[in-house]
């Protein structure tokens, strides 16, 4: 399982600090839950408005399937800055495995809503974009396809040339919008970028399988392209 790689949005922690977050996320990226559990329960007693170690803790309980700590977390978090983006994406997803759809819909387009807003380098850009991709993988999953054409439509303004995107785009025109003109446009785009790349191939399929079934009921083996 992947965890969110939340110090990689950044503008809180620094020196000392951000020493521990990262400290703390590699062990929970190795699994190591219980030193990382520590490590960010010590820090949350010496800095009690330290947002990044909250939501750090938020996503350990989330990924050790403990969801009710997970919210409480999270939601303390948000509590000390509503405007720090990545709580929002973690109790999203922690909203899913709960199963309140409508409300993690509610936290991914406060994440959205947040990171648009943010001035963005290079390394806040490639998290933001990693994430919409996550949060389109996850809707699809949960059936909220507003928000993941609401993310698609985000990154590709970001991305013009995101080719995962594209692929993504022409299975949510075909399958869910019934568009097959916009289908075809959007997984030409993505067969045309990195031509010989697996997303390319799959493109490539879907285009020559709606050249031979006319009858858009009939749908190909579409697989979404999962970035984690």
């Amino acid at each position: 399982m992947a965890c969110l790689a939340t110090t990689s949005v950044p503008g809180y922690a620094q020196d000392a600090k951000a020493n521990i977050h990262d400290e703390a996320l590699q062990k929970i990226e190795q699994g190591d839950y219980a030193d990382a559990e520590r490590m960010l329960k010590a820090q949350i007693v010496s800095d009690k408005k330290d947002v990044v170690a909250y939501v750090l803790l938020g996503d350990l309980y989330r990924l050790k399937g403990d969801r009710r700590n997970a919210v409480k977390f999270l939601r303390k978090a948000i509590a000390i800055d509503a405007d720090y983006a990545p709580a929002h994406l973690v109790l999203g997803k922690v909203y899913v495995l709960l199963q309140k759809d409508g409300e993690a819909v509610k936290e991914f387009r406060l994440f959205k809503e947040k990171m648009s807003a943010a001035e963005l380098d290079a390394q806040r850009k490639a998290y933001y974009v990693r994430s919409l991709h996550d949060i389109v993988i996850t809707c699809f999953s949960i059936k909220k396809y507003d928000m993941a054409k609401e993310a698609l439509d985000e990154i590709l303004r970001l991305e013009p040339q995101d080719q995962e995107a594209f692929y993504n785009m022409g299975v949510y025109q075909y399958r869910y919008k019934r568009s097959r003109s916009e289908a075809y446009r959007a997984f030409s785009k993505a067969a045309e970028i990195d031509a010989n790349s697996a997303i390319a191939r799959k493109a490539k399929y879907a285009i020559e399988f709606m050249r031979s079934n006319p009858d858009a009921r009939v749908e190909p083996d579409f697989s979404f392209i999962d970035n984690e």
